[in-house]
């Protein structure tokens, strides 16, 4: 497997102090790759250093620019908590009874947001509560443990990847829980590629909208 040196982490929910020291994660600031391509932009007689501080200074500013404006963007017309869910919210959904290997699915009116909990409790049986993630964590571990030939791919998903919903895997699974670049290209073409030689791979996109640009270069 192609071993990349990480290079700052690349997502806010990346927790490297659980698995490098501080030292070790000072150390990686002398591996900047932004740096080293402009030292090679200079080295090359493409740009002069002076070229170079200009560009960032221009690229400084037009951050800058483009934070305040966002931060002046008018948030959400939402009543704290409650107000949010009902507008991102999906209704709830009750699984029938499984008939015939087929499980139907029966809409349900949305609930009023103060009984949502209970809502979601009277359709599951009771039981106790917990957040999504959690449910996500046991299941993969599930598939983990009942397909030897399933492995998970995504950045960072050693140490539980973008939600933490792989925590505590690779302690149990530690050649099928598996980092890989921040590309998604990379991801999809490794998966097919994990599928050609019969593994089940899984991969972790977290977010939608780098799924299709990432299989049209894959494929």
């Amino acid at each position: 497997m192609l071993l990349i040196l990480r290079r700052f982490g690349h997502a806010a929910t990346d927790r490297q102090k659980l698995y490098l020291t501080d030292d070790e994660i000072a150390d990686t600031e002398g591996w900047n790759n932004l740096v080293g391509v402009a030292q090679a932009a200079v080295h090359h007689g493409g740009m002069s250093y002076a070229d170079v501080s200009a560009r960032f200074a221009e690229l400084e500013g037009v951050a800058a620019i483009a934070f305040e404006a966002a931060a002046c963007e008018p948030g959400a017309d939402t009543k704290g908590r409650a107000g949010l869910e009902a507008t991102n919210s999906a209704p709830f959904a009750r699984a029938e009874a499984v008939t015939a290997g087929r499980v139907g699915v029966r809409p349900l009116a949305a609930p009023a947001l103060g009984d949502a909990h209970k809502a979601l409790t009277d359709s599951g049986g009771g039981g106790r509560r917990d957040v999504m993630r959690k449910h996500m964590t046991k299941g993969l571990g599930e598939a983990l443990e009942n397909r030897p030939e399933m492995v998970y791919i995504g950045e960072d998903v050693e140490h539980g990847g973008y939600y933490v919903v792989t925590e505590g895997l690779k302690e149990k699974y530690p050649s099928r829980v598996r980092d890989f670049p921040p590309d998604e290209t990379t991801l999809i073409g490794a998966a097919m590629g994990f599928s050609q030689c019969g593994l089940l791979p899984i991969v972790e996109i977290p977010y939608a909208k780098v799924t299709p640009p990432g299989v049209k270069q894959a494929l």
